[in-house]
């Protein structure tokens, strides 16, 4: 049996507050022999802490979720001085990247020729180039090659 939903702090809060509940409960229906003060004293504190942690939010992490600003794959500005008369061919895939990872904690882009329409420049190796923010932070740029993951994650 896997206990890994206990490592949510939400969750676990959730449980002291089921089992103060429980320890109530069995109190007053006299499943727990009256007159033991131990388990009412106990009940009422999983009770009282465990809402209070859900309430005040101090036992759970603010969730950073993506905000992807921009998104291109292509061939950028070369920066060898002669293909630099070359003109950039780029795709915007600012809507491609932003369907997929708007709004999550993490996600995983493939950036390939006909994802964000026609192959920008054929016979060559492409570049995604994806920026992002994880709440109010500065942008983050993420790098892959043509057809590669792009992870993109906020911590």
């Amino acid at each position: 049996m896997s206990f890994e939903y206990l490592r949510t702090p939400t969750m676990l809060a959730s449980l002291l507050v089921l089992a103060g509940l429980l320890m109530l409960i069995g109190v007053f229906s006299g499943r727990v022999a009256r007159g033991k003060p131990v388990a009412f004293v106990a009940g009422g504190a999983y009770l009282v802490f465990g809402v209070y942690l859900l309430y005040t939010g101090l036992f759970t992490a603010p969730i950073k979720l993506i905000q992807i600003e921009s998104a291109t794959y292509g061939r950028p500005q070369a920066s060898v001085p002669t293909l630099s008369q070359l003109p950039i061919a780029t795709l915007d895939c600012t809507a491609y990247a932003r369907s997929i990872c708007d709004a999550h904690a993490n996600c995983t882009l493939r950036f390939a020729n006909g994802v964000c329409g026609r192959d920008p420049d054929q016979g060559s190796w492409k570049i995604a180039e994806v920026v992002y923010r994880c709440g109010n932070e500065p942008p983050t740029h993420v790098f892959a090659l043509e057809s590669r993951p792009t992870i993109v994650v906020c911590k």
